[in-house]
């Protein structure tokens, strides 16, 4: 893949941009700090089982970006102590100002939506450090059945196509995730009730972002 513009290659490391944010999310949360509208729902939000929804999120140019930087730093390793950890890159070890844009873009484009969606009862106040997470026929194809016990609610983002299974796979709610497209959010609860596993790649190369979110910060933090 090649560079980015070098205006971004700087600047999306440390500075909030609309362009990052998918058109049509961006349209439907102009007015910070509200919800979104019965049109956004009824146009771009899907419901594929109870609690989990996806919906348009980053723009192709930030999921781009976001891709060119994980080959750039190249720095994959799994979690620390993590016994379901794939190959794993933390956005704050990329720069830490990228994932203050992150935090940026879902206080103002995702929560609108999640109040929506839950009643006004959850909004993202706290995550845990945000990473990119990669699978390939090399190092990790696939991942266990499991759940995300540290995230109230989890938000994942597929930031390419290029590879053969591997999706996400929801046993209990019947569901995989390769009919949501590059870029959507796909949003669900980290506890039990929504076991996942990865499903093991075939050919190529799956890329994600994951960010498992709170709406309070916990007493301890990792």
């Amino acid at each position: 893949m090649s560079a980015p513009d070098q205006h971004r290659t700087l600047d999306w490391l440390f500075r909030y941009d609309p362009a990052m944010v998918d058109p049509v999310l961006r349209d439907a949360t102009q007015v910070r700090y509200m919800t979104v509208g019965d049109h956004f729902v009824e146009r771009a939000l899907h419901t594929w089982a109870p609690d989990l929804y996806s919906f348009p999120f980053l723009s192709r140019a930030f999921v781009d970006y976001l891709v060119w930087l994980g080959d750039a730093v190249g720095r994959w390793e799994p979690a620390p102590g993590d016994d379901y950890g794939a190959p794993e890159l933390r956005l704050r070890s990329i720069s830490p100002g990228l994932e203050d844009v992150l935090a940026a873009l879902l206080e103002r484009h995702v929560n609108p939506v999640l109040r929506r969606l839950y009643l006004g009862a959850y909004e993202v106040g706290w995550m845990q450090p945000p990473f990119l997470i990669r699978y390939d026929m090399h190092r990790q194809q696939d991942m266990d059945l499991h759940y995300d016990g540290q995230s109230e609610l989890t938000i994942a983002v597929a930031l390419n196509d290029s590879f053969e299974g591997g999706h996400l796979e929801f046993p209990r709610q019947g569901f995989r995730s390769d009919v949501v497209p590059i870029g959507h959010a796909l949003v669900f609860p980290g506890s039990v009730s929504h076991l996942h596993r990865a499903l093991a790649i075939r050919q190529g190369e799956r890329r994600a972002l994951t960010i498992w979110t709170r709406r309070e910060q916990p007493t301890e933090t990792v």
